[in-house]
């Protein structure tokens, strides 16, 4: 299986610790998983890019609608793979720190 799709990052700090900020300090998060779309993936959808609001705005409806098409394709390919990693236990293997 390729690894085009996923980027994961762990994390053991994230935002600065402050007693007078109202932001969750860096032990909130030292067990935090963010999963994001690597490059590879990205490069995949149309635009190369995540698409957003403004398409309304900026597409004609048959483009944007097939746009978003392509996009949740490309979402199920990586929610497959994901699926994949967690059942076999080879998650931790692509993980890799914030930094």
């Amino acid at each position: 299986m390729a690894r085009s799709g996923w980027g994961w990052r762990g994390s053991t700090a994230c935002c600065s610790a402050s007693s007078s900020s109202s932001r969750a300090g860096p032990l909130n998060f030292r067990r935090a998983l963010l999963i994001t779309p690597s490059p590879a993936h990205l490069a995949r959808l149309p635009g190369g890019r995540i698409p957003d609001r403004s398409d309304f705005t900026e597409m004609q409806a048959d483009d944007r609608i097939r746009a978003w098409q392509q996009v949740l394709t490309e979402g199920d390919r990586m929610a497959d793979e994901l699926r994949e990693l967690l059942a076999s236990g080879r998650i931790a293997e692509h993980v890799q720190p914030l930094g």
